[in-house]
């Protein structure tokens, strides 16, 4: 893939962060030759705070899978490797030294999830007459503008609470305003303890084997601190297709014994690190995959 373009024909920049790789996103429904997106793996980000060394391999290698997905649909894009932005004091320095290069007239971006982020960049000014528009990323399941109908400010809000709310207005397992089964949860039954006879049926965990040494040589260069055993391979999901895998395999093999004992630990079985756990917060943060998606799959299996 490209990683650096000259085009002034250019007339908008579109920012892609590196927990904003949603296919689906409302950006990608049409080409449009004009439009240029940008993805960059930004010092800034890898160093805010200290991460663990496999979270910030996930991460480049997930935006990369993802680059290379746009291209293949026909978008334009700029990828900008660590070695690349290195030179650049934070995100903004960046974007105006794209923006300025391409003869960009308009700079787009999804809202942020971090507060730092969202600042930061409804403050950037890209360039003189160079207009900015903020979109949503399409991925939560309340839009913002609608949080002070669920959640009372000043007021103790309970996950409990929020939660009936959410099933009444997605209408999930919902039959006449009450829940389907007559319970809104089953907490109670889901505090077993895994016993000796259980150990057999842990389900061998489905890991995939993706190389990430060029990741960590960059990571490596770039005097980057970190934290947390490295792994030259990484078996956490960096694409949509082995997200979607993974979602498959949790609902095939995981979720009907989920729920019960999804508070157990143990240290006499080889899985115990994963047990009956899906494993998709990362491909659920970095937005690989919609959580509607998980909870209609999860809902079907249920239902078969």
């Amino acid at each position: 893939m490209a990683e650096t373009r000259v085009n002034p024909q250019y007339h908008t920049l579109r920012l892609i962060l590196g927990d904003q790789l949603n296919i689906r996103h409302r950006w990608f429904e049409q080409n449009d030759s004009g439009v240029l997106y940008l993805i960059a793996e930004l010092r800034q980000e890898a160093t805010y705070v200290r991460h663990h060394i496999q979270k910030l391999c996930a991460f480049f290698a997930a935006m990369e899978q993802f680059a290379g997905s746009l291209e293949s649909c026909g978008h334009d894009l700029c990828y900008m490797k660590l070695e690349e932005t290195l030179r650049f004091d934070d995100l903004a320095g960046l974007v105006r030294s794209v923006c300025s290069r391409n003869g960009i007239k308009q700079f787009e971006f999804q809202s942020p999830d971090e507060y730092r982020l969202r600042r930061q960049l409804r403050q950037l000014q890209p360039g003189n007459a160079i207009s900015v528009t903020e979109c949503g990323s399409d991925h939560f399941l309340l839009p913002e503008s609608e949080f002070a109908q669920y959640i009372i400010a000043g007021k103790h809000n309970r996950m409990e609470t929020f939660y009936r709310k959410m099933r009444k207005r997605l209408d999930l397992s919902m039959e006449d305003e009450q829940p389907a089964g007559g319970q809104w949860n089953y907490d109670d039954e889901n505090r077993d303890r895994l016993r000796a006879a259980d150990l057999p049926d842990i389900p061998e965990p489905l890991v995939f084997d993706n190389n990430v040494e060029p990741i960590l040589r960059r990571i490596d260069n770039s005097g980057i601190e970190h934290f947390g055993e490295r792994a030259e391979s990484l078996f956490w999901p960096v694409n949509r297709e082995q997200s979607l895998e993974l979602l498959r395999y949790f609902c095939e093999h995981c979720l009907n014994r989920f729920g019960r004992i999804q508070d157990a630990m143990t240290c006499a079985h080889d899985y115990r690190w994963c047990l009956y756990h899906s494993r998709l917060s990362f491909a659920l943060n970095s937005k690989m995959l919609h959580p509607r998606e998980v909870i209609d799959a999860a809902i079907e299996h249920y239902e078969v």
